[in-house]
């Protein structure tokens, strides 16, 4: 746990922290229905070994402001301390991603995103902004 997520904890009056230590892993290609790559960063409490429980829950957060710094903080590291995964993908033609970024296209759905290893049957999904939002929608 860092000083900036207790203090971002504390600040959105969330629950205590459960795990202090997690797991990142960084740059994770996703090829989308049509071929396009986007990447991903997923962050997860270093609660192993899952087959022997059920996986944590997992929130997937498309975002076009990328995957670090507070994003990374605000979603990925506050989430996993609280025992939940959090893969923070960046939307096309952003961080990296590949495709062109049209915040007004129909851009993809929260489900075109495959499965994560790891994800038990709770997924949600969380976009940080309108035009994020209408980049998710179907």
């Amino acid at each position: 746990m860092t000083l900036a997520s207790r203090f971002m904890g504390q600040a959105l009056k969330l629950p205590p922290a459960t795990s202090r230590t997690i797991d990142v892993d960084r740059d994770l290609r996703v090829a989308m229905p049509d071929g396009a790559v986007l990447l991903a960063d997923r962050y997860a409490p270093r609660t192993r070994p899952w087959p022997l429980r059920p996986p944590p829950p997992l929130v997937l957060v498309r975002s076009p402001y990328g995957r670090r710094r507070s994003w990374g903080l605000l979603f990925g590291r506050l989430l996993a301390e609280r025992g939940i995964q959090a893969v923070i993908q960046s939307c096309r033609g952003t961080f990296g991603s590949g495709g062109t970024f049209d915040p007004f296209g129909p851009g993809e759905h929260p489900t075109a995103s495959p499965r994560w290893p790891g994800c038990g049957s709770s997924r949600g999904t969380r976009v940080p902004s309108a035009p994020a939002a209408r980049a998710t929608s179907a």
